[in-house]
Protein backbone atom coordinates (compact mmCIF):
# COMPACT_ATOMS: atom_id res chain seq x y z
CA UNK A 1 0.00 0.00 0.00
CA UNK A 2 1.36 3.48 -1.24
CA UNK A 3 2.53 5.53 1.92
CA UNK A 4 1.04 9.07 1.43
CA UNK A 5 2.26 12.92 2.98
CA UNK A 6 0.38 15.81 3.76
CA UNK A 7 -1.90 16.60 0.78
CA UNK A 8 -2.08 13.40 -0.14
CA UNK A 9 1.07 12.68 -1.88
CA UNK A 10 2.73 9.89 -2.45
CA UNK A 11 5.58 9.42 -0.50
CA UNK A 12 6.85 5.79 -0.07
CA UNK A 13 9.62 6.50 -3.40
CA UNK A 14 11.14 8.88 -0.98
CA UNK A 15 11.69 5.99 1.54
CA UNK A 16 15.07 4.84 2.71
CA UNK A 17 16.95 2.22 0.82
CA UNK A 18 17.32 -0.62 2.11
CA UNK A 19 20.49 -0.95 4.40
CA UNK A 20 23.31 -2.63 2.04
CA UNK A 21 24.02 -6.73 3.29
CA UNK A 22 27.52 -6.50 5.34
CA UNK A 23 30.40 -7.73 3.39
CA UNK A 24 31.40 -11.30 5.41
CA UNK A 25 34.56 -10.91 7.14
CA UNK A 26 35.59 -14.26 7.64
CA UNK A 27 35.41 -17.28 5.66
CA UNK A 28 32.61 -18.91 7.85
CA UNK A 29 30.45 -15.64 7.30
CA UNK A 30 31.57 -16.08 3.36
CA UNK A 31 30.05 -19.13 3.66
CA UNK A 32 26.86 -18.27 5.55
CA UNK A 33 26.26 -15.79 3.91
CA UNK A 34 25.99 -17.71 0.50
CA UNK A 35 24.13 -20.61 2.02
CA UNK A 36 21.46 -17.74 2.78
CA UNK A 37 21.36 -16.66 -1.34
CA UNK A 38 20.22 -20.61 -2.06
CA UNK A 39 21.95 -21.03 -5.30
CA UNK A 40 22.04 -17.05 -6.47
CA UNK A 41 25.02 -15.59 -7.66
CA UNK A 42 27.88 -14.59 -4.89
CA UNK A 43 30.61 -12.32 -5.01
CA UNK A 44 33.78 -12.36 -3.24
CA UNK A 45 35.14 -9.16 -2.73
CA UNK A 46 38.65 -8.13 -2.09
CA UNK A 47 37.90 -7.13 1.47
CA UNK A 48 36.56 -10.46 2.42
CA UNK A 49 39.37 -12.22 0.33
CA UNK A 50 42.07 -10.12 2.59
CA UNK A 51 40.30 -11.01 6.13
CA UNK A 52 40.65 -14.85 5.03
CA UNK A 53 43.86 -14.68 3.97
CA UNK A 54 45.19 -12.62 7.13
CA UNK A 55 42.59 -13.72 9.29
CA UNK A 56 42.54 -16.82 11.88
CA UNK A 57 41.85 -20.35 10.50
CA UNK A 58 37.73 -20.98 11.72
CA UNK A 59 36.31 -22.22 14.33
CA UNK A 60 36.71 -25.87 15.18
CA UNK A 61 33.16 -26.91 14.82
CA UNK A 62 32.93 -24.81 11.15
CA UNK A 63 32.93 -28.71 9.63
CA UNK A 64 30.07 -29.26 10.95
CA UNK A 65 28.26 -25.85 10.00
CA UNK A 66 29.09 -27.31 6.77
CA UNK A 67 27.34 -30.27 6.56
CA UNK A 68 24.25 -28.85 8.19
CA UNK A 69 24.14 -25.91 5.33
CA UNK A 70 24.61 -28.44 2.87
CA UNK A 71 22.35 -31.21 3.99
CA UNK A 72 19.68 -28.05 4.17
CA UNK A 73 20.47 -27.18 0.53
CA UNK A 74 18.17 -29.62 -1.03
CA UNK A 75 18.78 -28.85 -4.75
CA UNK A 76 22.42 -28.56 -4.08
CA UNK A 77 22.66 -25.13 -5.44
CA UNK A 78 25.39 -23.56 -3.88
CA UNK A 79 28.98 -25.01 -3.94
CA UNK A 80 29.08 -24.47 -7.81
CA UNK A 81 27.97 -20.44 -6.51
CA UNK A 82 31.29 -21.11 -4.14
CA UNK A 83 33.51 -22.24 -6.88
CA UNK A 84 32.26 -19.52 -9.15
CA UNK A 85 32.67 -17.13 -6.59
CA UNK A 86 36.57 -18.47 -6.10
CA UNK A 87 37.66 -18.84 -9.57
CA UNK A 88 38.78 -15.20 -10.42
CA UNK A 89 40.75 -15.26 -7.41
CA UNK A 90 43.07 -18.54 -7.93
CA UNK A 91 46.39 -16.59 -7.33
CA UNK A 92 45.00 -16.38 -3.76
CA UNK A 93 46.08 -19.78 -2.88
CA UNK A 94 45.38 -19.83 0.62
CA UNK A 95 41.55 -18.80 -0.17
CA UNK A 96 41.48 -20.53 -3.17
CA UNK A 97 42.19 -23.86 -1.27
CA UNK A 98 40.25 -22.88 1.66
CA UNK A 99 37.20 -22.80 -0.41
CA UNK A 100 37.78 -25.83 -2.39
CA UNK A 101 38.14 -27.57 1.45
CA UNK A 102 34.44 -26.16 2.05
CA UNK A 103 33.07 -27.07 -1.50
CA UNK A 104 34.37 -30.58 -1.03
CA UNK A 105 33.26 -31.23 2.70
CA UNK A 106 29.78 -29.92 1.27
CA UNK A 107 29.73 -32.41 -1.19
CA UNK A 108 30.78 -35.32 0.74
CA UNK A 109 27.86 -34.38 3.41
CA UNK A 110 25.23 -33.75 0.60
CA UNK A 111 23.56 -37.39 -0.29
CA UNK A 112 23.41 -36.27 -3.88
CA UNK A 113 27.04 -36.05 -4.52
CA UNK A 114 28.58 -37.92 -1.66
CA UNK A 115 29.56 -40.77 -4.03
CA UNK A 116 30.62 -37.92 -6.74
CA UNK A 117 32.57 -36.23 -3.70
CA UNK A 118 35.32 -39.51 -3.62
CA UNK A 119 36.14 -39.59 -7.29
CA UNK A 120 36.23 -35.60 -7.95
CA UNK A 121 39.87 -35.26 -6.54
CA UNK A 122 41.28 -38.10 -8.94
CA UNK A 123 41.39 -37.04 -12.66
CA UNK A 124 44.07 -36.15 -14.47
CA UNK A 125 43.32 -37.12 -17.85
CA UNK A 126 40.27 -35.72 -19.80
CA UNK A 127 39.30 -38.96 -20.54
CA UNK A 128 39.18 -39.59 -16.41
CA UNK A 129 37.13 -36.09 -16.37
CA UNK A 130 34.62 -37.46 -18.56
CA UNK A 131 34.07 -40.48 -17.13
CA UNK A 132 33.58 -38.56 -13.54
CA UNK A 133 31.12 -36.20 -15.43
CA UNK A 134 29.21 -39.22 -17.17
CA UNK A 135 28.84 -41.27 -13.22
CA UNK A 136 27.28 -37.66 -12.30
CA UNK A 137 24.94 -37.29 -15.16
CA UNK A 138 23.86 -40.94 -14.92
CA UNK A 139 23.80 -40.86 -10.95
CA UNK A 140 20.95 -42.80 -9.20
CA UNK A 141 18.80 -40.20 -7.52
CA UNK A 142 15.77 -42.00 -7.21
CA UNK A 143 16.23 -42.93 -3.46
CA UNK A 144 16.66 -39.50 -2.49
CA UNK A 145 13.75 -38.19 -0.40
CA UNK A 146 12.38 -34.29 -0.56
CA UNK A 147 13.14 -32.97 2.84
CA UNK A 148 10.05 -30.69 2.77
CA UNK A 149 7.81 -33.36 1.89
CA UNK A 150 8.97 -36.27 2.91
CA UNK A 151 8.33 -37.87 -0.21
CA UNK A 152 10.66 -38.79 -3.92
CA UNK A 153 11.52 -35.64 -5.37
CA UNK A 154 8.95 -34.38 -7.70
CA UNK A 155 10.17 -34.06 -11.63
CA UNK A 156 11.02 -30.66 -11.44
CA UNK A 157 13.31 -31.03 -8.43
CA UNK A 158 14.79 -33.84 -9.57
CA UNK A 159 15.60 -32.15 -12.94
CA UNK A 160 16.96 -29.08 -10.86
CA UNK A 161 18.83 -31.48 -7.94
CA UNK A 162 20.40 -33.43 -11.21
CA UNK A 163 21.21 -30.02 -13.22
CA UNK A 164 23.28 -29.07 -10.02
CA UNK A 165 24.62 -32.23 -9.54
CA UNK A 166 26.05 -32.01 -13.14
CA UNK A 167 27.13 -28.68 -13.04
CA UNK A 168 28.60 -28.52 -9.82
CA UNK A 169 30.71 -31.61 -11.25
CA UNK A 170 32.04 -29.46 -14.25
CA UNK A 171 32.59 -26.24 -12.36
CA UNK A 172 35.15 -28.52 -10.25
CA UNK A 173 36.64 -30.00 -12.76
CA UNK A 174 37.23 -27.22 -15.23
CA UNK A 175 38.03 -24.76 -11.94
CA UNK A 176 40.49 -27.54 -9.60
CA UNK A 177 41.44 -30.58 -12.12
CA UNK A 178 42.48 -28.02 -14.93
CA UNK A 179 40.00 -29.76 -17.48
CA UNK A 180 39.35 -26.98 -20.77
CA UNK A 181 35.91 -25.86 -21.29
CA UNK A 182 35.83 -26.94 -24.76
CA UNK A 183 36.10 -30.05 -23.37
CA UNK A 184 33.83 -29.92 -20.59
CA UNK A 185 31.01 -28.52 -23.06
CA UNK A 186 31.49 -31.16 -25.42
CA UNK A 187 30.62 -33.97 -22.37
CA UNK A 188 27.78 -31.83 -21.47
CA UNK A 189 26.57 -32.64 -25.01
CA UNK A 190 27.42 -36.25 -24.64
CA UNK A 191 26.13 -37.09 -21.37
CA UNK A 192 23.93 -34.50 -20.12
CA UNK A 193 21.81 -32.56 -22.17
CA UNK A 194 19.90 -34.95 -24.30
CA UNK A 195 16.82 -35.29 -26.53
CA UNK A 196 15.83 -33.02 -28.67
CA UNK A 197 13.33 -29.47 -28.98
CA UNK A 198 11.08 -28.96 -31.48
CA UNK A 199 11.73 -25.40 -33.51
CA UNK A 200 8.87 -23.64 -31.56
CA UNK A 201 10.46 -24.43 -27.94
CA UNK A 202 13.53 -23.86 -29.35
CA UNK A 203 12.77 -20.15 -30.57
CA UNK A 204 10.99 -19.43 -27.09
CA UNK A 205 14.34 -20.75 -25.15
CA UNK A 206 16.55 -18.63 -27.77
CA UNK A 207 13.81 -15.54 -27.32
CA UNK A 208 13.92 -15.18 -23.95
CA UNK A 209 17.45 -15.64 -23.14
CA UNK A 210 18.69 -12.40 -20.98
CA UNK A 211 22.38 -13.20 -20.94
CA UNK A 212 23.47 -14.51 -24.03
CA UNK A 213 27.39 -15.17 -22.46
CA UNK A 214 26.06 -19.11 -21.82
CA UNK A 215 25.16 -19.08 -25.22
CA UNK A 216 28.19 -17.39 -26.66
CA UNK A 217 30.50 -20.16 -24.49
CA UNK A 218 28.65 -22.69 -25.65
CA UNK A 219 28.86 -22.07 -29.32
CA UNK A 220 32.08 -20.32 -29.53
CA UNK A 221 32.95 -24.20 -28.03
CA UNK A 222 31.27 -26.59 -30.62
CA UNK A 223 32.54 -23.66 -33.50
CA UNK A 224 36.30 -23.80 -32.15
CA UNK A 225 35.56 -28.19 -31.96
CA UNK A 226 34.16 -28.04 -35.66
CA UNK A 227 37.13 -25.81 -36.40
CA UNK A 228 39.22 -28.13 -35.19
CA UNK A 229 37.28 -31.51 -36.33
CA UNK A 230 37.57 -29.65 -39.76
CA UNK A 231 41.57 -29.15 -39.65
CA UNK A 232 41.71 -32.74 -39.27
CA UNK A 233 39.95 -33.74 -41.86
CA UNK A 234 42.21 -31.33 -43.89
CA UNK A 235 45.19 -33.01 -42.32
CA UNK A 236 43.44 -36.17 -42.88
CA UNK A 237 42.98 -35.61 -46.57
CA UNK A 238 46.54 -34.43 -47.06
CA UNK A 239 47.80 -37.51 -45.57
CA UNK A 240 45.45 -39.46 -47.92
CA UNK A 241 46.56 -37.87 -51.30
CA UNK A 242 49.73 -38.64 -49.82
CA UNK A 243 49.34 -41.78 -49.25
CA UNK A 244 47.95 -42.09 -52.81
CA UNK A 245 50.57 -41.51 -54.43
CA UNK A 246 52.90 -43.38 -52.12
CA UNK A 247 50.78 -45.93 -53.14
CA UNK A 248 50.92 -45.26 -56.43
CA UNK A 249 54.58 -45.01 -56.55
CA UNK A 250 55.05 -48.60 -54.20
CA UNK A 251 52.83 -50.31 -57.33
CA UNK A 252 54.62 -48.77 -60.14
CA UNK A 253 57.98 -50.51 -58.25
CA UNK A 254 55.92 -53.62 -57.48
CA UNK A 255 55.17 -53.58 -61.14
CA UNK A 256 59.19 -53.20 -61.71
CA UNK A 257 59.95 -55.76 -59.32
CA UNK A 258 57.19 -58.01 -60.65
CA UNK A 259 59.18 -57.31 -64.04
CA UNK A 260 62.33 -58.36 -62.79
CA UNK A 261 60.97 -61.02 -60.87
CA UNK A 262 59.97 -62.81 -64.25
CA UNK A 263 63.22 -62.30 -65.36
CA UNK A 264 65.59 -63.75 -63.17
CA UNK A 265 62.27 -66.90 -62.65
CA UNK A 266 62.89 -67.22 -66.72
CA UNK A 267 66.74 -67.11 -66.26
CA UNK A 268 66.21 -69.20 -63.29
CA UNK A 269 64.37 -71.59 -65.47
CA UNK A 270 66.95 -71.44 -67.92
CA UNK A 271 69.61 -72.04 -65.88
CA UNK A 272 68.02 -75.26 -64.71
CA UNK A 273 67.21 -76.56 -68.05
CA UNK A 274 70.93 -75.77 -68.45
CA UNK A 275 72.02 -77.51 -65.54
CA UNK A 276 69.98 -80.48 -66.32
CA UNK A 277 71.23 -80.97 -69.65
CA UNK A 278 74.93 -80.66 -68.46
CA UNK A 279 74.32 -83.10 -65.51
CA UNK A 280 72.69 -85.36 -67.97
CA UNK A 281 76.06 -84.70 -70.48
CA UNK A 282 78.37 -85.34 -67.87
CA UNK A 283 76.64 -88.61 -67.00
CA UNK A 284 76.80 -89.45 -69.97
CA UNK A 285 80.31 -88.41 -70.33
CA UNK A 286 81.16 -90.32 -67.07
CA UNK A 287 79.38 -93.49 -68.34
CA UNK A 288 81.45 -93.69 -71.94
CA UNK A 289 84.99 -92.80 -69.64
CA UNK A 290 83.95 -95.47 -67.34
CA UNK A 291 83.43 -97.87 -70.45
CA UNK A 292 87.17 -96.81 -71.95
CA UNK A 293 88.41 -97.29 -68.56
CA UNK A 294 86.99 -100.47 -68.10
CA UNK A 295 87.98 -101.78 -72.00
CA UNK A 296 91.75 -100.37 -71.38
CA UNK A 297 92.07 -101.94 -68.48
CA UNK A 298 90.86 -105.04 -69.53
CA UNK A 299 93.09 -104.83 -72.53
CA UNK A 300 96.30 -104.40 -70.62
CA UNK A 301 96.11 -106.49 -68.26
CA UNK A 302 95.59 -108.92 -71.02
CA UNK A 303 98.52 -107.84 -72.57
CA UNK A 304 100.65 -107.53 -69.13
CA UNK A 305 99.11 -111.51 -68.32
CA UNK A 306 100.65 -112.57 -71.58
CA UNK A 307 103.79 -111.25 -71.61
CA UNK A 308 104.14 -112.14 -68.15
CA UNK A 309 103.50 -116.23 -69.14
CA UNK A 310 105.56 -115.65 -71.81
CA UNK A 311 108.79 -114.69 -69.23
CA UNK A 312 107.59 -117.06 -66.87
CA UNK A 313 108.22 -119.64 -69.72
CA UNK A 314 111.33 -117.78 -70.29
CA UNK A 315 112.75 -118.10 -66.51
CA UNK A 316 111.61 -121.96 -66.50
CA UNK A 317 113.72 -122.45 -69.53
CA UNK A 318 116.70 -121.16 -68.19
CA UNK A 319 116.60 -123.26 -64.55
CA UNK A 320 116.75 -126.62 -67.23
CA UNK A 321 120.07 -128.00 -66.89
CA UNK A 322 121.30 -127.38 -69.38
CA UNK A 323 119.41 -123.96 -69.70
CA UNK A 324 117.65 -123.11 -72.83
CA UNK A 325 118.59 -119.54 -73.51
CA UNK A 326 117.41 -119.51 -76.95
CA UNK A 327 114.07 -119.92 -75.45
CA UNK A 328 114.34 -117.19 -72.86
CA UNK A 329 115.84 -115.06 -75.69
CA UNK A 330 112.92 -115.60 -77.79
CA UNK A 331 110.13 -115.79 -75.10
CA UNK A 332 111.86 -112.24 -73.97
CA UNK A 333 111.97 -110.90 -77.15
CA UNK A 334 108.16 -111.57 -78.10
CA UNK A 335 107.13 -110.12 -74.54
CA UNK A 336 109.50 -107.02 -74.56
CA UNK A 337 107.26 -106.46 -78.57
CA UNK A 338 104.11 -106.83 -77.38
CA UNK A 339 104.76 -104.23 -74.56
CA UNK A 340 105.99 -102.03 -77.23
CA UNK A 341 103.32 -102.59 -79.05
CA UNK A 342 101.40 -102.09 -76.10
CA UNK A 343 102.68 -98.44 -75.50
CA UNK A 344 102.92 -97.06 -79.01
CA UNK A 345 98.54 -97.98 -78.78
CA UNK A 346 98.74 -95.85 -75.73
CA UNK A 347 100.50 -93.47 -77.11
CA UNK A 348 98.66 -93.14 -80.44
CA UNK A 349 95.19 -92.97 -78.50
CA UNK A 350 96.51 -90.00 -75.71
CA UNK A 351 97.31 -88.03 -79.61
CA UNK A 352 94.61 -85.34 -80.25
Amino acid sequence: MARTGPAGRDTSRFAAPAPRPKVPENLAAFVAYAYSRKGQRVALKKQTIASIGEGPPPADNFKSQIEQWSRADVLLAVPRQLLLAAMPHRSATKVWSMLLDVCLTALRAHPASADLAAHLLSPSTDDECDSVLEQAATANLGHLLDSGTGKPFATAKANALRSNLVHTAVTWLVAARGWKPRLAIASLHRHAWRGGISVPETLRALAEVKDPAPLLAVASAFVEDAQQQRRFAEDAHAREGAALVRLEELEAHASELAAKLAEQRAAYGALTERLATEQREHQNTVSHLKDDYERLRSRILRRLTRELELLDEGMLALRRDPPKVHVMADHGDRAIAGLRDEIRALQSEDSP
